[in-house]
């Protein structure tokens, strides 16, 4: 097994890239992982948390990855292509909790020793089709706030909002499509009390 030593790692829900990394995020310092090359299908699959159906696998990077806090992963690694690098973080069913991209200039430093790290076949189990929907951290966060304060609105700001959009009805679908307008909307309220 091949390690990688001392890297930072932002593990989250969902994947988030390095450039949008925010200074109040939780940052893992990493001593040791162990690292693995996979086909860009199989990353992919990765990227939009599914479930890793290799049980011989996982036992056999569990407790692999060390940290320099007192945090424990039991089943962490790194999987790579040529062109890109991810932290998994699964349970021992192989379901992936936590993912995180890795500082551009460690991932170049990864990718440059790419033909030394062993090839492994994972075998994911499709659960999300198409989770990763391309959205920035930002967009996803404008999404969340539209789609709380959609919860909680009054019904006459609601008939208002919907007669503003020139809409009968609000669904997901459409804070999808239109969540600048609305986040705005929501913004200029907010600052209006």
């Amino acid at each position: 097994m091949i390690y990688i030593q001392d890297i930072i790692l932002n593990l989250n829900k969902d994947f988030i890239e390095f450039f949008e990394w925010n200074n109040n995020d939780y940052l893992t310092h990493i001593r040791k992982i162990p690292i693995f090359k996979i086909d860009s299908n199989d990353l992919f699959k990765i990227k939009t948390n599914n479930i890793i159906d290799n049980k011989n696998f996982l036992e056999s990077i569990k407790y692999k990855c060390s940290t320099f806090s007192k945090l424990k992963y039991d089943y962490l690694f790194l999987v790579c292509t040529e062109e890109k690098v991810l932290a998994i973080s699964s349970n021992s069913s192989g379901e992936i909790k936590l993912i995180s991209d890795l500082l551009i200039e460690e991932e170049d430093d990864i990718l440059d020793d790419f033909s030394k790290y062993p090839f492994i076949n994972l075998s994911i189990i499709v659960k999300n089709e198409t989770k990763d929907n391309f959205l920035t951290r930002k967009e996803k966060d404008k999404i969340n706030y539209v789609l709380n304060c959609l919860e909680n609105i009054d019904p006459n700001l609601y008939d208002y909002l919907c007669f503003e959009l020139d809409i009968n009805s609000i669904n997901k679908d459409f804070v999808l499509n239109n969540y600048n307008k609305m986040y705005n909307f929501f913004n200029l309220i907010q600052n209006k009390k």
